[in-house]
């Protein structure tokens, strides 16, 4: 789902105690989204005081994970994602390796408190989880972006899976005819 809009415009829905958050940068200020990610990440860090862990991947301006935890778990976090992934073979033949590390990675994400991503699968989202309310996670981005100066705006649509749908419908329909 590329966005259409030229606004960065984000959006908030609580799922299972938890509360999901992206914000959707158009293609003129892709550029921005390493910022905007930095200075969220300082946002957040000052706020919580939660120890935390970048990891980058392949394109590493632009695969960013990081992670928020209490300094009590910071051992076995770090130690777990310090580990190398298992490979496309392992997921495929659901080697041991696979399933321990998928076992242990269940019981790791539980400590995870925040954690705020941006990938090449979908470059122009960054996404947040996290406890916070809906307000509070709507406030650090629109002080972010207005600390870089930029236009964010809150998207109207009530979820997620809804705002899918209807840009899907909107670029399907076909104009028809009028009837004479």
């Amino acid at each position: 789902m590329q966005p259409q809009d030229k606004k960065l415009i984000y959006q908030v829905y609580n799922s299972n105690n938890r509360t999901i958050a992206f914000v959707s940068f158009s293609l003129e200020q892709f550029d921005q989204m390493p910022f905007f990610r930095s200075r969220l990440h300082d946002a957040v860090k000052t706020a919580t005081e939660l120890q935390y862990r970048i990891d980058t991947g392949l394109y590493e301006d632009i695969d960013v994970n990081i992670r928020y935890f209490d300094s009590k778990d910071a051992d076995i976090v770090n130690n777990f994602y310090s580990r190398p992934w298992p490979g496309c073979f392992s997921w495929l033949f659901r080697t041991r390796y696979y399933r321990e590390h998928k076992s242990e990675e269940i019981k790791v994400k539980q400590l995870i408190q925040i954690e705020i991503s941006t990938s090449h699968d979908g470059p122009w989202f960054l996404i947040m989880e996290s406890p916070f309310a809906e307000d509070e996670i709507a406030q650090y981005f629109e002080k972010v972006a207005n600390d870089l100066r930029l236009d964010i705006t809150r998207g109207e649509i009530s979820s997620f899976a809804e705002s899918i749908i209807l840009k899907n419908i909107q670029k399907n329909e076909r104009p028809t005819k009028a009837a004479p």
